[in-house]
């Protein structure tokens, strides 16, 4: 059975799944996806030179009769609109949101290549805000049954035969606690006070364990997003034609890492964004202190800090800089959805 951590994001869609000869895929992508239109996207921009043979260079997955490409770049590939998926609040009773899991569940379960019926253990993560109980019964009637559609044209049938739900923070824990085989890699873990601090795109989680065992959690509604809206806003304001969306604007920033001056490009207009994305970045950081303080003034108690989360990567530098015993996760990003996978392999292995 195929081990599957899944973290969809505000932000970012995050997959790892495991086979039983212990191979591992990985992937992540934004959390958006499209309808695909076969004709919309023989006069996407870029595309003809992109298509291998005649066919779409994207994966094309069908979900209830409708087909669809997802992450931004794929989106953007094939001529599709991005559908937001992103909810602070009540995102299990948003539909844009049960699509995209659904999706990327397809997604993890034939990032090997396989198709068919597939029987999966499922580990989900969710933010704190949505870690409790009625929620949890509401995201557990999602995986209830098989989730049917086709992937390039060939039929998939997910099968969650186990499914667990962890918070994201706890899922950064167990991250750092098992190795990729299930095994515990770090015992000091068991009996120390860590809090971990998981920033993702809309929300600032704050979870602290005492001897693996849940003391106290915290939410905060702040994250990359509120950076992305800050300098939208700003673009808007000197360009009031322009109409740019947060998808976009993220992509074209991390396409641009590493240069010194960053530009935002709308058609044939060019706008520099270099003073807006870095005025909006110190903005966000000193609002994030600010809450983190409130909610743990007393930092220096804990016996290490971990730092996960896309957000929590972008801002690595200004956290290790304010607080020098943290500890930035390997690929920060995939910390949840590594954790998640690492605990239902686990579980698998004991039941074995």
């Amino acid at each position: 059975m195929k081990s599957i951590g899944l973290d969809v994001g505000n932000g970012t869609t995050c997959l790892v799944a495991r086979r039983e000869d212990g191979s591992v895929s990985r992937r992540m992508f934004a959390s958006t996806y499209g309808l695909y239109d076969k004709e919309k996207e023989k006069t996407a921009i870029g595309t003809p030179k992109d298509r291998a043979s005649g066919g779409s260079r994207a994966n094309v997955f069908t979900l209830h009769g409708r087909e669809y490409v997802i992450g931004y770049q794929d989106v953007q590939a094939v001529g599709s609109t991005p559908m937001s998926t992103y909810g602070r609040e009540e995102r299990v009773h948003l539909g844009a949101y049960q699509t995209m899991t659904r999706l990327a569940l397809l997604d993890a379960a034939t990032m090997d290549g396989e198709t068919g019926v597939i029987e999966v253990a499922l580990g989900f993560g969710l933010p704190n805000e949505d870690y409790r109980e009625e929620k949890l019964a509401e995201f557990t009637k999602w995986f209830q049954e098989p989730v049917t559609g086709a992937k390039n044209g060939e039929q998939v049938v997910v099968m969650v035969k186990q499914l667990e739900l962890l918070s994201q923070p706890i899922a950064v824990l167990v991250d750092a606690y098992f190795d990729d085989e299930g095994y515990v890699q770090d015992e000091s873990i068991e009996s120390e006070n860590i809090l971990v601090i998981d920033s993702g795109s809309g929300t600032l989680d704050m979870t602290e364990f005492r001897g693996m065992k849940l003391q106290k959690q915290a939410s905060e509604a702040i994250g990359m997003n509120d950076v992305y809206q800050r300098v939208i806003e700003e673009i808007e304001k000197r360009q009031p034609k322009v109409r740019a969306d947060a998808y976009n604007l993220e992509y074209q920033i991390r396409s641009q890492d590493g240069q010194q001056e960053l530009v935002y490009q709308h058609g044939t207009l060019s706008i520099p964004i270099t003073d807006l994305y870095v005025n909006a970045m110190n903005d966000i950081w000193m609002d994030m202190v600010g809450r983190v303080e409130r909610r743990y003034p007393d930092r220096m108690r804990f016996n290490r800090v971990l730092l996960a989360g896309g957000t929590g990567d972008a801002f690595a530098q200004r956290f290790a800089q304010w607080m020098p015993h943290i500890q930035k996760t390997t690929e920060p990003q995939l910390a949840i959805a590594r954790g998640l996978c690492k605990y239902v392999v686990s579980l698998v292995g004991a039941a074995e």
